[in-house]
């Protein structure tokens, strides 16, 4: 298993005023995999998980979705 790091900023916030406060946040994955793409559902996130490198011919065959309550 491996760590990946997730940044949590107020959407609003980022374009208007001073810097927002962030969140540093860590979600479990499979060692290898980082996030690909985060999704919103009702009660928390859609996260596709995949290897780190695109160009990996494997990448296709080792990609997870999980979910994740954020």
């Amino acid at each position: 298993m491996a760590w990946a790091t997730v940044l949590k900023v107020p959407a609003g916030a980022l374009f208007a005023g001073p810097t927002p406060k962030a969140e540093v946040l860590r979600v479990k994955l499979d060692a290898g995999n980082g996030v690909r793409d985060l999704a919103p559902v009702t009660g928390g996130f859609l996260i596709l998980a995949g290897l780190g490198r695109s160009d990996d011919h494997l990448a296709a065959r080792r990609s997870v979705i999980h979910f994740w309550d954020g």
